[in-house]
């Protein structure tokens, strides 16, 4: 008898399970840490550094964690999180016969402010997919407005609602649009110094929820939440997560998870399952587009040179001499931000390192905008000039076509909404494709003025002359992202400086 005894909790009476069974759930339960498997792999590579005894241990400790039940086992049952119900009904050919927790009623909650914009009919469908689901997952492209069915899942229930986003800067954008929509008497902030727990629906970042320990006032208040949103469920590290999905927030009966990409570059797919529970609507950035609720991105990779001869077997490494700190790559994008602005084309970079728009400072002829988090041990790289940066306000002024070119680090890269960018320069590199297609979505954004938005990428030439990647590993992360490129809305324009 599969019994549902919390939000959270899935258990199974060992007297229930054959050991075949028990053999099968560990098996479809357990997946491979990626990121113990590549510290093991390091381990191994730098073995010499260590002694015997050192190495053999670590070795074995790295080894015990590159393989992750969770199957748990008790006195007489066993269990597993709640939302890997579809996948352990499955296992045992039955369903969940019991569930010993109850759902409150809906108290529907009025607008303040009702937006100006109605939701689109995809918009209608993943809502009430959620609302009948009441635990799952929506994953849809950047820019077909999961903020907005947020809004409406928050009001259709009009309960203790927790919306927690990744970063501080999504966070505050959430505050400011519920604020608007629902007024400030029931809406609160839990982040950047700002704790207000006794609000009806509570924002907050997954690293404020995670400081928050069971002795304190606030975990008694937040932990009675009845409605609990992850906003861009990807972008916030598996374990801490869990720790806030199945600690603080465990309780809650409602539980839903949006995200473009539910996806893991680190194994943990499973584990992300476990807490998101089934995906009931998918929407991909094609369908976006083709239904005429996204702009088109179209797509330019541009072969360059290599910046020298200069080679390293630390991919890192390589990506900043060759990409980030390239000459050529540097006064190209200058000479592309100046030709795209002088036509009234809004333009957006994003940078990974704030060295980067140092160097591209000089090329530029309009006036920049620069996006970034606190620079710490970076500020002497930059510009005084440049050393405060409100993300948000620049953000803002982007979009009102006060600042025609806008550079920006992963603090605007993920969940921003950047709606004026009509040409997108992925200045990142690097294979993954979590950060490729939320950097794709800061361009996909529709307007009454933009239809589409061009996007430019850099493969950097191997400076032997092979045209193969094999050995290559800029030109491999180059061809990786063409991947992405064509699937999100292919195919790829070529050109070379």
């Amino acid at each position: 008898m599969l019994r549902l005894v919390s939000p959270t909790k899935i258990v199974i009476p060992k007297e229930d399970l054959s050991s075949l069974q028990v053999d099968q759930l560990r098996t479809a339960l357990t997946y491979t840490d990626q990121k113990s498997v590549f510290e093991l792999a390091k381990l191994k590579r730098n073995a010499h550094w260590y002694s015997e005894e050192i190495f053999e241990e670590k070795k074995a400790e790295l080894k015990s964690q590159t393989k992750v039940c969770i199957l748990f086992e008790e006195e007489n049952q066993f269990w597993t999180y709640s939302g890997l119900q579809p996948v352990v009904e499955r296992v045992l050919n039955t369903k969940v016969l019991v569930k010993e927790f109850t759902y409150p009623e809906p108290k529907l909650l009025p607008w303040s402010e009702k937006p100006s914009y109605e939701m689109y009919p995809y918009q209608v469908s993943a809502m009430e997919k959620l609302l009948e689901a009441r635990h799952g997952g929506v994953q849809m492209g950047t820019g077909l407005g999961k903020s907005f069915i947020i809004a409406n899942v928050t009001k259709a229930y009009g309960l203790k609602t927790v919306i927690m986003a990744p970063s501080a800067s999504i966070a505050e954008q959430l505050v400011r649009d519920f604020t608007k929509w629902f007024g400030k008497k029931y809406v609160g902030s839990y982040f950047d110094g700002k704790k207000e727990p006794k609000k009806l629906i509570v924002i907050g970042t997954s690293q404020s929820f995670t400081r928050i320990t069971p002795e304190s006032d606030h975990w008694d208040l937040l932990s009675k939440t009845e409605v609990f949103i992850a906003d861009e469920s990807h972008q916030c590290p598996a374990k801490t997560l869990a720790s806030v999905c199945f600690g603080l927030l465990a309780k809650a009966p409602y539980r839903f998870f949006f995200s473009a990409t539910q996806v893991r570059n680190d194994g943990s797919e499973l584990l992300l399952d476990a807490i998101t529970g089934p995906i009931v609507f998918e929407m991909t950035v094609r369908e976006g587009v083709d239904g005429k609720y996204l702009a088109k991105p179209i797509f330019h990779m541009t072969s360059v040179p290599a910046n020298g001869e200069f080679r390293s077997p630390d991919v890192n490494v390589m990506t900043r001499k060759h990409l980030y700190y390239n000459p050529a790559i540097t006064a190209h994008v200058g000479k592309l931000c100046n030709t795209a602005a002088k036509a009234g084309m809004p333009v957006l970079v994003l940078i990974e390192e704030v060295q980067q728009f140092t160097n591209l400072l000089p090329y530029l002829r309009f006036e920049v905008g620069f996006a970034h988090g606190p620079l710490a041990e970076n500020k002497a790289k930059v510009p005084p000039e440049f050393h405060d940066s409100d993300p948000n306000k620049l953000v803002d002024d982007f979009n009102a076509k006060k600042i025609p070119i806008l550079v920006g680090t992963s603090c605007i890269s993920t969940g921003t909404d950047i709606k004026a960018v009509k040409f997108l320069i992925y200045w990142q590199g690097g294979k993954s494709e979590i950060q490729v297609k939320q950097a794709i979505g800061r361009s996909t954004r529709l307007t009454p003025d933009k239809t589409h938005c061009h996007v430019v990428d850099f493969w950097v030439r191997d400076p032997s002359g092979e045209t193969t990647t094999k050995n290559w590993v800029l030109g491999k992360h180059a061809s990786e992202r063409i991947e992405i490129y064509n699937d999100l809305y292919g195919p790829v324009l070529e050109d070379e400086i």
